[in-house]
């Protein structure tokens, strides 16, 4: 999100990763939710063209769940045991390793990152593990290749 034609030029000399420190499952509602939180935080503090935001993970882990009745004869008209067990969709998650970067923020402005890392802050209780916060200075090098 925000301004892709200047994250591609090598506009922004600032990196920012929410990174997982768990191996985590994220449902896609917890990532929508990180995202648009971001979004309107880093909109208001800059407008849409100063920054790039990018989540690194797709959810692309159904999640199934097989449904099972207790007590009294009511489940005997539902259930079928083990027989038939997939289940159904209940919905979607993404997988992420320990030390992953969840989400990446490209912006510039030395005053801003204290700012920046509280909105990412703010968001980490919404994926439920451990997660940390690194800032990046970047130099980009940019080179025309001729071929």
């Amino acid at each position: 999100m925000g301004d892709i034609k200047g994250f591609e030029n090598g506009k922004y000399k600032i990196k920012m990763e929410l990174i997982v420190d768990e191996n985590i499952q994220i449902r896609d509602l917890a990532l929508e939710a990180i995202r648009q939180s971001v979004h309107k935080d880093m909109t208001k503090l800059l407008t849409q063209k100063n920054y790039f935001f990018r989540c690194n993970v797709y959810p692309h882990n159904i999640l199934r769940n097989n449904r099972i009745f207790s007590g009294g004869s009511k489940g005997e008209r539902v259930q079928t045991g083990m027989k038939k067990s997939f289940g159904s969709p209940e919905g979607r998650a993404a997988t992420v390793k320990k030390g992953r970067p969840v989400f990446t923020l490209y912006f510039n402005g030395d005053s801003n990152i204290s700012k920046v890392r509280g909105f990412l802050k703010k968001v980490t209780p919404k994926l439920a593990a451990r997660a940390k916060v690194i800032v990046y200075r970047l130099k980009w090098l940019l080179k025309k290749i001729n071929l």
